[in-house]
């Protein structure tokens, strides 16, 4: 299957992967640092992190050089953060789950 749009959800199915909401593109090209990266590469290479307000079955990956959080549910990404535009506790322990790990 390739890219499919569907109906009046903006999400976009490409086979083998998640389900990819426009949103999420949009957003990545907003918010984050590397804005002429591609944001599924960036999100399959983006490192799984415990995230303060991600709960309730929710992912959160960080992407260093982009330096945003991913956040996906129900085999959906549904979004993503600049980290930089949050909390300074908050960027702190997201980045030091990454740092802690290499």
């Amino acid at each position: 299957m390739s890219e499919a749009q569907s109906p009046g959800y903006g999400t976009v199915t490409i086979e083998g992967e998640r389900r990819w909401r426009q949103h999420v593109t949009k957003r990545w090209n907003e918010r984050s640092k590397a804005p002429g990266l591609d944001p599924r590469k960036a999100f399959a290479t983006a490192v799984e992190v415990h995230y303060p307000s991600a709960y309730g079955g929710v992912e959160a990956r960080y992407h260093s050089e982009g330096d945003v959080v991913f956040l996906a549910d129900d085999r959906k990404v549904r979004t993503c953060l600049a980290l930089g535009d949050r909390a300074a506790w908050e960027q702190a322990y997201v980045r030091n789950q990454v740092t802690e790990n290499e």
